[in-house]
């Protein structure tokens, strides 16, 4: 039996979704595509999927969720090289999956999805709050916190993937780390 078989309907649409983006544009692929690669009818994916625009949010969502996972089972880590192991961690999941986070963040109009990474930020921010017992009180100012680090590595991420002339990851991971590290802590305590 194929390992595709054993997968639900919702990963199967989602896998067809990113193998066509492989191939097209974010523009191109239509939920008609998708349900004929999976010889599926069109009403068989909108029990799914209102539309492609919610099949690409439930994949950034997964990939997200793997971004939280680095940043919490590194931040246990109390060596020098932390932030570093997670800045690191961070960029080899987008760089695995490049083309599909390309069509993610080349799309301005995709708030669905900053409003995900938002809260996956605002996540791994309270997790670092309580493992050093931080209570969050202002929460105006964590909002705000919260958004500068959505913002800036969304943006950071966006220019480097869309910049014609190639930067560095090293040069990416630096700028990260100005977002990234034990500063985080001091935030959150005027958060207090």
């Amino acid at each position: 039996m194929a390992m595709t078989e054993n997968l639900s309907s919702k990963d199967k649409i989602k896998n067809e979704l990113v193998s066509q983006l492989a191939n097209s544009s974010y523009e191109k692929v239509t939920i008609t595509n998708i349900a004929n690669a999976l010889g599926m009818s069109r009403r068989n994916i909108y029990k799914h999927y209102s539309s492609k625009e919610e099949i690409l949010a439930d994949i950034a969502q997964e990939k997200l969720e793997l971004f939280f996972n680095i940043f919490e089972n590194y931040y246990l880590d109390n060596s020098a090289a932390k932030w570093a192991n997670v800045i690191e961690r961070m960029l080899s999941v987008i760089i695995e999956n490049q083309s599909l986070v390309y069509e993610i963040v080349k799309d301005d109009s995709n708030e669905i999805l900053f409003k995900q990474l938002r809260s996956a930020i605002a996540r791994a921010l309270g997790h670092v709050a309580r493992i050093n017992g931080i209570t969050i009180k202002d929460r105006g100012y964590f909002e705000i916190y919260t958004q500068f680090l959505a913002s800036s590595s969304y943006q950071i991420t966006k220019k480097w993937l869309l910049n014609e002339e190639q930067v560095s990851i090293e040069k990416i991971g630096a700028l990260y780390q100005q977002l990234f590290n034990d500063k985080i802590i001091d935030h959150l305590k005027m958060c207090e």
